[in-house]
């Protein structure tokens, strides 16, 4: 795949990246709904030499503040402090518990201690912040040694006592939702690229193309299934994209006319037998003579589809009990068919008899155009056999249904045994407007001057 794969699978998937973003921001803002807001108290402390006696003691408590600063943060959060501080403000919590709201650095290479309190009441995180500090510096002095005058050799000043804090310091509302959209966002985009990369259902002439060499000769978008386009609604624009397939089918044989085709299916449960009609009408109303004939022998569907009713059929001629001038029906203006007829006890063997072969020959050289409805490549063997009987093999893919796989396999077959396909036909396309998907690099396009065949009646 390459970047623009990507690109189209963000495209598709818009509408849910940003409905994803939407809902991710909505939780963001309800879930800081929930949040109290807290107050953020500050103090700060200097440490400095109390020795003024002579150099040898000034110098000697100016190492000893810059060697125990850092302690003096740590000590901060301990209960030698905190106690004094719970006992002093009448707090209702532990020491451990009250360690958690304080915060006490030391700027790099400075003698200051800064104590930070954080509470959900501005004036108690004020409170705390200065009984800290009180609390810090008796202890500290306490804890340190005296010097040979018996006096401590450091003093702790409160430099800036905490002032009550006159807005929130948390939470950052604004950064979480920011957050919580930005995570919709990666959630949006990641169902995209998963989308593109697990879903491996044809759904566009470009999905097929990425695949296989197989020219898209068309496709066609939705319909109500068991419709006929050219006979239900022949100005409809599903009418037209079949018109456009056999103005573009019949001129697809590298040069020479195609006067013949096997349309197979590449997955089971599309609708072969509806686009076998469609094509036969979009091809008649060019003044051509057409058959279709239905070599799905193990679900046989065009009697139904066109509510036939009983008579010879397929398996009739093959049998020898009807010729092919009797057997086939006229259905429209131009379009005659060859049902399957009644059941046969080995379908493989009569389609790939010597009758078979016999039979579309004398089909192709009585009509202009001959096409042979054969049950789905994946599900049996008969498309395979029945292709080397016609011009070549039209596949057809139904969209948001097939998937690569099958497509592979099915094409993979038919290439095995040297069939000739010419073209793919997508089902069930979803087309913007009247614009038929099929202009990527392979499509095929109608020939604009070639000789047709010539009509031969029977």
């Amino acid at each position: 795949m390459d970047p623009n794969d990507y690109w189209k699978a963000l495209r598709k998937s818009w509408i849910v990246i940003v409905a994803l973003t939407i809902v991710g921001g909505l939780l963001g803002i309800g879930y800081t709904a929930t949040l109290a807001d807290s107050y953020r108290a500050e103090t700060s402390l200097f440490v400095a030499s109390s020795t003024n006696s002579n150099g040898s003691d000034l110098s000697q408590g100016s190492t000893f503040a810059q060697n125990v600063v850092q302690s003096y943060a740590g000590l901060a959060t301990t209960s030698a402090v905190l106690t004094p501080v719970i006992a002093d403000l009448n707090l209702n919590t532990t020491p451990t518990r009250l360690a958690r709201q304080i915060t006490a650095q030391t700027p790099l290479n400075t003698v200051f201690v800064n104590i930070s309190v954080t509470d959900g009441s501005a004036q108690n995180a004020t409170n705390i912040a200065n009984a800290v500090a009180r609390s810090l510096r008796t202890v500290a002095i306490d804890l340190a040694p005296t010097s040979t005058t018996g006096r401590s050799p450091i003093a702790i000043s409160i430099v800036a006592p905490a002032l009550v804090p006159q807005s929130p310091a948390g939470p950052n509302r604004h950064l979480i939702t920011i957050t919580a959209a930005a995570i919709g966002f990666a959630l949006g985009i990641l169902y995209s690229i998963g989308r593109l990369l697990f879903d491996t259902r044809l759904r566009t002439a470009d999905d097929i193309e990425s695949i296989s060499e197989v020219p898209v000769v068309g496709a066609v978008r939705r319909g109500s299934h068991g419709r006929i386009a050219l006979r239900d609604d022949p100005e409809g624009a599903q009418a037209e994209d079949f018109r456009r397939i056999g103005a573009t089918l019949r001129f697809a044989g590298n040069g020479r006319a195609v006067r013949s085709v096997t349309l197979t299916a590449a997955s089971h449960g599309e609708q072969g037998p509806e686009v076998a009609l469609d094509l036969a009408l979009a091809t008649s109303e060019r003044s051509l003579r057409v058959l279709v004939i239905d070599a799905d022998l193990r679900a046989p569907s065009l009697d139904h589809l066109t509510a036939e009713g009983a008579g010879f059929g397929l398996t009739d001629v093959l049998d020898g009990a009807a010729s092919l001038v009797d057997a086939t029906r006229p259905w429209a203006d131009g379009v005659d068919l060859l049902v399957a007829g009644s059941g046969h006890s080995n379908p493989h063997f009569a389609l790939g008899s010597t009758a078979m072969a016999q039979l579309v020959q004398t089909a192709t050289a009585a009509y202009d155009f001959v096409i042979v409805q054969a049950a789905s490549v994946l599900d049996f063997a008969d498309a395979l056999t029945l292709s080397h009987l016609t011009d070549g093999t039209l596949v057809t893919v139904r969209s948001q249904t097939t998937n690569r796989r099958q497509l592979h396999e099915g094409l993979a077959a038919l290439d095995g045994v040297k069939a000739s396909v010419i073209g793919i036909v997508l089902t069930e396309a979803r087309l913007d407007g009247r614009r038929n998907s099929t202009s990527g690099s392979r499509s095929l396009t109608p020939a604009t001057s070639a000789a047709s065949a010539p009509s031969v009646g029977r």
